[in-house]
C-alpha cells in the first residue's frame, strides 16, 4: 500500500472549503531518536493532537487556534468519559470507537499481550489546531515538545506513540 500523502490532501480541503493556504511547517533536525530496548520491554507513552480530553476537562480555544495547553487523561479512563474537541474532521468513526483515534484500549491490549512493555499512567490530549501566529510551530517545536517529553520521561516511557489531529 502506497503511503498517504497527508500534506497535499488537507492543503487540497482548506482551498477547496475556506479558500486559504494551510500553512506547513518542516522541522529542522532529526526529531526521531533510535529505540534503546524492544517494544516488549518499553513502556509506551500516547500523545494526541485531536482535541481528545475527559468530559470535565476545560475547552481548548475556540476552534483550536493557537492553543498550546494539555490535557492529562489518565490511560484507565473509560471511552464514555472521552470528549473529542475538534470540529475539523468526520468524527462518525471515533464515535462508535474512540480507539480509532485515541487507541487506550488497544495500547491496553497489547501491554497484556506482551506486545508491548507497559503504558504510562497518564496519557495527553492537546487541541493545537490551525496556527493564526507564525511562531506556534516554533513553540510547539521547542517549549511544548521539551515540556511533554520531560512529562513522559517523568512517568519512565521509553517510547511515545504520536497521534495527529
Amino acid at each position: 500500500m502506497a503511503p498517504i500523502e497527508y500534506i497535499p490532501i488537507i492543503q487540497a480541503f482548506y482551498q477547496q472549503h475556506y479558500q486559504i493556504d494551510y500553512p506547513v511547517f518542516i522541522p529542522e533536525g532529526r526529531p526521531w531518536t533510535p529505540a534503546r530496548n524492544p517494544l516488549r520491554e518499553s513502556k509506551v507513552a500516547l500523545i494526541c493532537s485531536a482535541g481528545i480530553s475527559l468530559r470535565n476537562q476545560p475547552t481548548f480555544a475556540f476552534r483550536g487556534h493557537d492553543d498550546f495547553s494539555l490535557r492529562e487523561i489518565p490511560t484507565d479512563t473509560p471511552p464514555a468519559e472521552l470528549l473529542i474537541q475538534y470540529g475539523y474532521f468526520d468524527q462518525a468513526d471515533a464515535e462508535v470507537d474512540i480507539n480509532c483515534l485515541f487507541p487506550l484500549q488497544r495500547l491496553q491490549d497489547l501491554v497484556e499481550e506482551g506486545f508491548i512493555g507497559g503504558l504510562c499512567p497518564v496519557a495527553y490530549g492537546m487541541g493545537i489546531g490551525r496556527w493564526l501566529d507564525p511562531e506556534s510551530p516554533l513553540r510547539l517545536q521547542g517549549e511544548v515538545a521539551e515540556d511533554l517529553a520531560g512529562r513522559c520521561k517523568a512517568q519512565g516511557a521509553d517510547a511515545a506513540l504520536l497521534i495527529p489531529g
